[in-house]
């Protein structure tokens, strides 16, 4: 089972996580327990069967575990962003970054392992989808999703007074599907100095083929994996490539078409979330 908590951020990745296992021919249902109380004695109760293994998506957000269950990490590393009491029970621990392996097993003092962050697939690709997206939507020319820290607004107010048109947003679902394809260039920013590559953002914006621009992250091995299909700018140069890519169109769909070819090659590699489960066996049986 597959379970997770806050549906418009992690509904996604739940969905791929499941699609992923079916591939590998394990059946899979994702689960959204309330998040309250109730909500966590539903996790902690319903699957106490020993023949059953949750996969329990950003277990920060949860305050009980199942019997037996794999932790996915998502946030990016740091001391406050993990339940120490969680951990030494866990299975597994999967992370998405080096570095937070690297936390993982030099700080916390616990076995972890890499793991792709899936997601689920899009029913099409944008391409051919002109006109079809509600016509309330504009078409923008850089569209940025997430929640405005500090940082990025900092970030974004350089980028907007150097006369870069913005679309900014906290959209989910169908309307962030609607925006994406409106934008000529997807913008990527961390929220905090030293984050690892949001790929659970971008693996989605991968598979629909979209531009996508982000900063250069504290993970350069993440940075490497995804060079092929992201435009990579340190925080200053921003502007700089930003407005290159919007004055040539045939960088730009050139780039588009290395992000879908990047999104279906790291989608369809399951090494690692059969490595996972290899490893996971093995604790079982010993």
């Amino acid at each position: 089972q597959v379970v997770y908590r806050t549906p418009a951020v992690f509904e996604q990745t739940a969905q791929g996580v499941q699609h992923a296992l079916g591939k590998l021919g394990i059946n899979a249902e994702t689960y959204a327990p309330g998040s309250d109380d109730i909500g966590d004695r539903f996790l902690a109760e319903a699957f106490q069967d020993p023949a059953t293994l949750v996969i329990v998506i950003c277990y920060q957000l949860f305050t009980a575990m199942p019997r037996h269950y794999i932790l996915l990490q998502l946030e990016q590393p740091s001391a406050d962003m993990y339940v120490p009491a969680h951990l030494p029970s866990a299975l597994a621990v999967w992370d998405f970054s080096s570095s937070g392996l690297s936390f993982l097993k030099r700080v916390m003092r616990v076995p972890a392992s890499f793991m792709t962050v899936y997601t689920a697939i899009p029913s099409t690709s944008f391409a051919g989808l002109q006109g079809e997206a509600s016509a309330s939507i504009e078409n923008t020319l850089v569209f940025f999703n997430g929640w405005l820290s500090e940082r990025r607004l900092a970030i974004m107010q350089m980028i907007a007074f150097a006369g870069v048109p913005l679309d900014i947003r906290q959209a989910y679902g169908s309307e962030l599907d609607e925006r994406v394809h409106r934008a000529n260039i997807v913008l990527n920013l961390h929220k905090n100095d030293g984050a690892a590559l949001e790929v659970h953002r971008l693996n989605r914006l991968l598979l629909q083929g979209k531009c996508i621009v982000s900063e250069t992250s504290s993970d350069p091995i993440l940075d490497a994996i995804y060079s092929g299909g992201v435009v990579f700018a340190h925080k200053d140069e921003l502007v700089e490539v930003l407005l290159q890519l919007l004055g040539d169109d045939t960088q730009r769909r050139r780039w588009e078409a290395n992000a879908s070819s990047l999104g279906r090659t790291l989608h369809s590699d399951l090494s690692p979330l059969q490595h996972g489960l290899m490893q996971v066996a093995s604790s079982l049986s010993e």
